[in-house]
């Protein structure tokens, strides 16, 4: 994968990318944003993934499945390239629609998933 340290070894570009975007969520995590949209998402994942990889919040052109540690080595299949923005929009307006306390994050996660 091409990344902006050009490290070829796909276990150190691996532990790389989880301390940089270990870092980046902080300020991702501080950051206020007053509209929930496809754009503010994109903005997320430039901010993650950034400091790693050019194309960081831009949409993906080509289908990628990925090995991911975090879920105990399942892999993700993610969605086709030309159905991003509309899927994302999708589930903004959903998000958007919500009635959101504070008590009930946990809920509309579990009821987005």
């Amino acid at each position: 994968m091409k990344n902006l340290a050009n490290i070829k070894d796909r276990d150190l570009l691996s532990r790389a990318e989880a301390d940089i975007t270990n870092l980046s969520m902080l300020a991702v995590y501080n950051q206020s944003y007053k509209v929930f949209d496809t754009k503010t998402l994109q903005d997320i994942h430039l901010n993650i993934f950034g400091q790693i990889y050019n194309w960081a919040g831009e949409f993906r052109t080509i289908q990628i499945a990925k090995y991911e540690d975090v879920l105990g080595g399942d892999t993700v299949r993610y969605t086709f390239p030309k159905q991003i923005k509309k899927e994302l929009d999708a589930v903004t307006k959903e998000i958007n629609n919500l009635k959101r306390t504070e008590s009930n994050d946990a809920d509309i996660v579990f009821r987005l998933e």
